[in-house]
């Protein structure tokens, strides 16, 4: 399924993605990839083996559920995106009150410059964690948005792997982090704490 424009998962909305299944937010060959995908209080996404494509924010407020058990969510995927602010406060933003976690998969995120304290990588509920077998990667989107990007995690957030793979760029972590897996950062890129 590709998917042109926002889109937001309501009150008892559910969107399944299974192995084999792929949806894609946005037309990621051009424009400036403004398409984002936000759950609401009620709704659901689950991630089962299949893949879903952001061209700039996935967000869940408080109330609404996220689960990755395996597959792959890339955000930011293409293009420059919104300006953060308060409605778009991430590209991958999960707000206080959000339920769910991963446990499996990966996080795929280019990520804009942090600005007025929104980061790219923003989890203000603890007890949403990556565990098990999932990981986090940061890397360059499509259309050459080679940007630095920010991680702000509220305490008590868990991360499995976290892989920085932006060559040119930093990755800054503007909180504590507790990351129980293994730290990457890749040739020519770096992480400042």
């Amino acid at each position: 399924v590709n998917l042109n424009t926002n889109h937001k998962v309501f009150a008892k909305g559910i969107l399944s993605i299974p192995t084999g299944g792929t949806m894609i937010v946005g037309n990621q060959t051009s424009g400036n990839g403004t398409a984002d995908m936000k759950v609401f209080e009620g709704g659901v996404i689950n991630i089962e083996g299949g893949a879903l494509q952001v061209d700039d924010q996935f967000i869940v407020y408080s109330g609404g559920t996220f689960t990755m058990t395996s597959g792959e969510l890339r955000v930011h995927h293409y293009g420059e995106g919104t300006e953060y602010k308060l409605l778009n406060p991430a590209n991958f933003g999960i707000t206080a009150g959000a339920l769910g976690g991963v446990s499996g998969g990966t996080l795929r995120i280019c990520g804009r410059g942090s600005a007025d304290g929104f980061h790219a990588l923003t989890i203000m509920e603890p007890s949403f964690d990556f565990t098990g077998s999932s990981s986090i990667v940061f890397e360059h989107g499509l259309s050459a948005t080679h940007y630095d990007a920010g991680i702000y995690l509220v305490n008590g957030v868990e991360i499995q792997h976290l892989q920085i793979y932006k060559p040119g760029n930093t990755v800054y972590i503007r909180s504590n982090a507790s990351i129980h897996g293994n730290l990457t950062i890749d040739p020519n890129a770096s992480v400042e704490v």
